[in-house]
């Protein structure tokens, strides 16, 4: 038990290998660029949060382009940053349980079923939204890609897009908005923080720096200056000077990102930068495109942008007046010559309202040319029987979400746009063909909705047109040697171990019941549909199109779940198939999209779906069930306002309750008549909408978990979640006022009870991962290594298998699992870690092994695989740096630390070490040497508040435990305090009581006192 708590300690307490060079300082540069606030919008700049498109008949068109911007309002009911600094700050202080591990789920690229052919999302297979690319110019062909996805980071190829790996799991935000890599050396690579089209929820805190290729990554010194803004493109004009187009202006460093200056737009500075050109192999001239204001032209690498350079706003020939379009882009020839600009407009010439304009220069800008309606007759031809819908026109762009154009650098007539579908014109803009779609065969040739568009760099290219070219959609990454034919390259969906795309955007989940059934997933996407997924977490297929929303299951039959997709929709066989269900309201008015907002699944089997019905100017709220599997719903009763989530407890077949979209609770009891409703008010929620979702316990309906996102702008009992156990008469705030331990002021979006605890555990999902209470709240804990630093959106839990299995949907990173067993607990670590020699690892087991090492944020992360009778060296390592090696089964059978010393080292992995581990049920803990001098922290307090007597012991060097206290005594008697130290910074403490292990503690350089309590005494027991 010990040399498992032992691992467990050092995985949290001790770096891994190279990345820990760059990991240490993060946290406390994040932590000083963390203060200031997101500026006001100055007149004319896009207001985020908007709805981008509307909803056409098929459904498929997107409610809103990443999360709900009211999930993210402070006390006041807007948008801001500085609650968000505060609250992610306070949840990584948040000690970790390591006890739980989690693991990749899927659906690591969903294929698509053939029955959605014609609604946007074939063929796939489909991952989450790509809205950046950047291509390495080493080599001769289109190997090693960069991408942003949307909340899912920086992403790697180095096969071409067979294989994907992710490069920023552990970084302090997984939203990004642009990669640039240097053209002097493409190993140093720039990550723009903060994603736009998220709702103005950005996550923003400024430019990530790599210099070896994304391996390891450093917030670059002068990043506070673009704390809370979002980066929109960046230019990388010479090495060391970067270009960085955002929503609240152009900043430039020469010094690679130590420093930042704002550079105005002409006299204006502030301004949206809505699009940054420049022509590969060249420095200058580089064209800065801006919200309302025109093209501005710097020819000093971005150092100015003068308002006489203003290619629209001086009053040349043609050009459009300022103020009268929002968001542009520019797609400029390989010359400078031809240039083509489209932007969103307010008005046309006539005073319609139109969506798009396009504008034609055919030298350098001076006169300009509209040619907008060349556009509008390029929906007008059949595809088979049908018209293209308008929503895929090139007139009804999501402007400013999905809305980018390139020039071909080797036939200045040959232009691409993208919107919806991706256009293509080979003959200056007179003509149109959507090219995201096969007219001969009448197929679908990739997603919709376009956001990236990137040439092979002229390196790659064969000096002839068409140029191959790489574009990123809702749906991935696919590209193209001709502009007509498409490949996708999202990877495999089959038989991956490592390295494909897992970057779906989850917004509900789901999971079958039973040690059988819980092996399937459901879950619904932004943009990719529904998806269902199997066993082995890479079999998964989309069986609704448009946007996902929630999702139910059967619990008595995992292959049977409950969908939406403008109507309601089920599958009895996995998702292979999909039947349209009928729902009629009491007042005889269909209910329709967007009425169904949530649908859950009781123990009876019958099927409850929440939505609402319009008759005239009256909307009606209502419950709906179903009886019959989901073939037809009536109204069950009507409610008094909109509803936002639904939970029933898998004890109570008669008892519904719903979270309002007015932050109320309704409860409804059905009875043996009509049923009857209650509605509750929780005092203190951060404000009065809505509840995010609720959670019933599986033993009882009278206990019940609600949780409100939102910032209440206070960090201690932040009034997030909130408990009744007498069935809604009473709520208690459970968010914690145990400084350290409570949940912060982030928003929460889920929440699960388990019951396979005692007492029965609480878990929520926030911003940047989990955290569950053992205790009702007294003192909450970050669940489990190895999650990516993501949206966990959805939490979906079975608690008939014991110990429970937990499943979390991310917005951003899909969907992992945990098996929920608590053994230990960690406090915060050191940063300061010693570097030592290179290490070579060496099987020579007959067994293939993984190697992972552990970093300073509790995550895993596999370095190698090594075949049996084979070796790799990496370092230079860290001193007791905390290596795992695993069999095939994920089983850890070998743990090493690092030797003290700067020498290089072998690590010789036989059979028989391997074989004792497993026999044994232990893990091979070496630890080789201590340096001398090691630094110190001061002295800790240890405050026993428990009502047991406890004792003290330290883990040396050799691995062995030594008492630190009672030295010969009778221990810390209950209610005393007493102080050890000065300890080392690296030092790991044992709490024991007579029986055993109580708590576990890791000193850090902070110094932090130690408080152990009869809850902490309890929980080991």
């Amino acid at each position: 038990m010990l040399e498992n708590i032992l691992l467990r300690i050092r995985q949290e307490l001790l770096g891994r290998r190279k990345i820990s060079r760059i990991t240490i300082p993060l946290f406390f540069i994040w932590i000083v660029a963390c203060s200031a606030p997101i500026a006001q919008q100055t007149t004319n700049q896009p207001q985020f949060g908007k709805t981008f498109a509307e909803e056409d008949q098929s459904g498929h068109r997107d409610e809103e382009h990443g999360l709900d911007p009211k999930y993210h309002y402070g006390p006041d009911k807007t948008l801001t940053n500085i609650y968000y600094q505060k609250g992610v700050r306070s949840f990584f202080q948040i000690p970790m349980d390591l006890s739980v591990q989690w693991s990749q789920l899927g659906p690591q690229a969903a294929t698509v079923n053939t029955y959605l052919a014609d609604n946007g999302q074939m063929p796939g297979p489909n991952t989450g939204a790509v809205i950046d690319i950047a291509i390495d110019p080493s080599g001769t062909s289109d190997e090693i890609i960069y991408v942003i996805s949307n909340d899912g980071g920086v992403w790697k190829t180095i096969d071409g897009g067979a294989t994907w790996k992710p490069l920023t799991d552990n970084l302090k935000t997984l939203s990004f908005g642009a990669v640039a890599l240097d053209p002097g050396n493409p190993q140093t690579v720039y990550a723009g923080t903060g994603s736009i089209p998220n709702n103005g929820y950005f996550k923003g805190i400024g430019v990530y720096r790599s210099t070896d290729g994304g391996a390891t990554w450093t917030l670059t010194a002068g990043s506070s200056v673009l704390n809370g803004i979002g980066i929109n493109k960046m230019l990388v004009p010479s090495s060391g000077t970067l270009l960085v187009a955002t929503n609240q202006g152009m900043y430039r460093s020469t010094d690679s990102g130590a420093t930042f200056t704002q550079i105005s737009m002409g006299s204006n500075s502030g301004l949206y930068v809505t699009d940054l050109d420049m022509n590969p192999g060249t420095t200058t001239p580089i064209w800065a495109s801006v919200w309302g204001k025109g093209i501005y032209v710097s020819t000093d690498q971005g150092a100015t942008f003068s308002i006489n350079s203003n290619l629209w706003g001086n009053g040349p020939t043609g050009a459009p007046a300022q103020d009268s379009y929002e968001f542009v882009s520019l797609g400029v020839s390989a010359d400078g010559t031809t240039m083509y600009a489209n932007a969103a407009a307010y008005k046309d010439p006539s005073g319609n309202t139109k969506n798009l304009t396009l504008w034609t220069s055919t030298n350098r800008g001076h006169t300009w040319s509209n040619i907008t309606s060349n556009t509008e007759k390029a929906g007008n031809f059949a595809r088979g029987k049908n018209i293209i819908p308008s929503w895929r026109q090139i007139q009804e762009c999501q402007c400013g979400y999905d809305q980018t154009l390139g020039v071909d650098p080797n036939d200045s007539n040959r232009i691409y746009m993208g919107f919806q579908d991706l256009w293509l014109s080979t003959d200056g803009g007179n003509t149109w063909t959507d090219v995201t779609y096969d007219s001969i065969y009448q197929n679908e040739l990739m997603h919709v909705d376009h956001h990236a568009l990137v040439f092979s760099p002229p390196s790659h290219q064969e000096g002839t047109a068409p140029t191959p070219l790489w574009v990123g959609n809702d749906g991935g990454t696919w590209s193209s040697a001709d502009g007509i034919s498409w490949t996708n390259q999202n990877g495999s969906n089959k038989n991956g171990v490592n390295g494909f795309r897992a970057t779906n955007l989850f917004r509900g989940i789901a999971t079958g019941l039973g040690s059988q059934d819980n092996q399937w997933t459901y879950g619904g996407m932004q943009d990719t549909g529904t998806a269902a997924g199997g066993a082995d977490g890479n079999s998964w297929v989309e069986w609704l199109g448009g946007d996902g929303g929630q999702v139910a299951v059967d619990p008595t039959d995992g292959k049977i779940a409950y969908g939406m997709w403008g109507a309601l929709y089920n599958t009895n066989d996995g998702g292979k198939t999909y039947n349209l269900s009928n729902t009629t309201c009491a007042n005889g008015t269909p209910g329709g999209y967007p009425g169904f907002t949530d649908i859950a699944v009781g123990p009876d089997r019958i099927v409850y779906a929440t939505g609402s019905c319009v008759a005239g100017e009256s909307t009606y709220y209502y419950i709906f069930n179903s009886t019959d599997n989901g073939a037809n719903y009536s109204s069950l009763v009507s409610l008094t306002t909109g509803v936002t989530n639904i939970a029933i407890s898998a004890a109570d077949n008669n008892t519904i309750w719903l979270g309002m979209s007015n932050g109320q609770i309704a409860k409804v009891v059905k009875g043996n008549g009509s049923p009857t409703v209650n509605y509750y008010t929780i005092p203190n929620i951060p404000y009065a909408e809505p509840v995010v979702s609720l959670a019933v316990d599986p033993t009882t309906s009278s206990t019940v978990v609600a949780v409100f996102a939102g910032y209440s702008g206070v960090m201690n009992s932040s009034r997030h979640v909130f408990l009744t156990t007498d069935g809604g008469a009473n709520w208690s705030d459970i968010s914690g006022s145990n400084a350290g331990f409570s949940v912060p002021d982030v928003p929460i979006y889920a929440a699960a009870i388990d019951s396979n605890t005692t007492p029965h555990s609480v878990l929520v999902a926030t911003d940047h991962g989990i955290l569950r209470t053992l205790n009702n709240g007294t003192t909450w804990y970050r669940l489990g290594s190895s999650l990516p630093n993501v949206h966990a959106i959805d939490l979906a839990i079975d608690t008939t298998v014991n110990p429970s299995l937990l499943k979390v949907g991310t917005y951003g990173r899909s969907v992992w699992q945990a098996v929920l067993k608590p053994e230990v607990l960690i406090t915060p670590m050191s940063t300061n870690l010693m570097q030592v020699g290179n290490v070579t690892w060496q099987n020579n087991s007959s067994e293939p092994l993984a190697l992972s090492s552990v970093d300073l944020n509790g995550q895993e992360v596999t370095f190698a695989t090594l075949a049996p009778n084979s070796s790799t060296t990496y370092g230079p390592a860290y001193y007791m740096g905390v290596n795992i090696v695993r069999d095939q089964t994920k089983n850890i059978v070998l743990a090493y630390t690092i030797n003290g010393n700067s020498t290089d080292q072998i690590v010789q992995i036989t059979n028989e070490a391997v074989a004792a581990a497993k026999a044994n049920g232990l893990m091979s803990f070496p630890i080789l040497q201590s340096l001398p001098g090691e630094p110190t922290v001061p002295n800790l307090n240890v405050h026993n508040n428990s009502s047991e007597t406890l004792s003290i012991y330290w883990i040396d060097y050799s691995g062995n435990p030594k008492i630190l206290y009672p030295y010969g005594g009778i221990g810390i008697s209950p209610g005393q305090t007493i102080p050890i130290g000065p300890v080392w910074f690296g030092g790991i403490f044992v709490v024991s009581n007579e029986t055993g292990v109580v708590s576990v503690y890791v000193a850090t350089n902070a110094g932090q006192d130690f408080v152990v309590t009869d809850d902490l005494v309890n929980f080991w027991k």
